[in-house]
């Protein structure tokens, strides 16, 4: 239940608001929004539902930072999370690359199941096909119809994008730019 997870130590940080993204499932609106821990370099996941027609929380905006306390769900490598204690903080906050590749090879080795992952990737250059990183290629989930959108935002310089990597493409929802933040996932 959840308020056994919320009885549990949790871990209090700064958490970045990384993105964001919507979804239908079987006439339940889902929304799903990724955190970071500026300190603890932790990732998480906050899962909230709403009956079609009816409106999600919007206490999470992204690009955002929060003050918070967040308690894991129990599991193999846990994701998913639910806030305790929040408190906004003001500015916009960029994330930080972290070594992605290895992150994604552990929390793997822990969860063999594990769907999608949060990865940030800073300097990548935006293409029609994916994202362009020291001559590396990271492909889009398709379909992905806002690669325009990105290019255009990025002007084709270097951008930081956070998406859910699944161990093959990416499915950017949001980039940072010097102008500012833009989700590109509703």
């Amino acid at each position: 239940s959840q308020e056994e997870v919320l009885s549990r130590p949790g871990i209090s940080d700064s958490w970045i608001v990384l993105g964001q993204r919507q979804t239908d499932q079987d006439h339940l609106l889902v929304q799903r929004t990724w955190l970071l821990g500026r300190e603890s370099g932790a990732s998480a996941l906050i899962l909230d539902f709403a009956p079609n027609g009816r409106p999600l929380p919007r206490t999470l905006m992204v690009g955002r930072q929060i003050r918070a306390t967040l308690c894991f769900f129990a599991g193999a490598g846990p994701q998913r999370a639910l806030l305790r204690e929040c408190t906004p903080e003001e500015g916009l906050a960029v994330p930080q690359a972290g070594p992605w590749q290895d992150q994604f090879a552990r929390a793997l080795s822990v969860n063999p199941w594990l769907e999608e992952f949060p990865v940030v990737l800073t300097g990548v250059r935006p293409g029609s096909e994916g994202l362009e990183q020291e001559g590396r290629l990271i492909p889009y989930r398709q379909p992905f119809a806002r690669q325009w959108q990105l290019l255009s935002l990025s002007g084709g310089g270097p951008v930081t994008v956070f998406g859910e990597w699944n161990g093959r493409v990416l499915r950017p929802l949001t980039v940072w730019t010097e102008y500012g933040c833009e989700l590109l996932y509703g």
